[in-house]
């Protein structure tokens, strides 16, 4: 596997997504989980506990990419209640080598 420098592939908006479901009926929750596992912006997805049920990671080229993208692609998903968007300024550690 390589480690591709998303800038230099054009890719230079990192956005983190805090999303909200309906409800958490697991038939739902999986619903949603299958569909951004097949979004090719969704670099990586968490199911949290607290106050949004999912967590994203998007990588996409600039603020209208990312406009796009929630407009045609994410907001389509059934079952969201809530879409919270924060925009990364600035990488301060990135890894992905184990704390051993």
């Amino acid at each position: 596997m390589a480690i591709v420098d998303q800038k230099k592939v054009g890719l230079k908006f990192t956005v983190i997504v805090n999303v909200s479901l309906n409800s958490q009926r697991l038939e739902y929750v999986d619903e949603f989980l299958e569909k951004i596992s097949n979004l090719d912006e969704v670099m990586e997805a968490y199911v949290t506990g607290g106050i949004f049920d999912v967590v994203l990671k998007v990588v996409v080229k600039d603020p209208d990419a990312y406009n796009d993208f929630v407009s045609g692609k994410l907001s389509l998903i059934p079952h969201i209640s809530k879409i919270q968007s924060s925009f990364v300024m600035r990488y301060i550690k990135q890894t992905s080598a184990l704390p051993f």
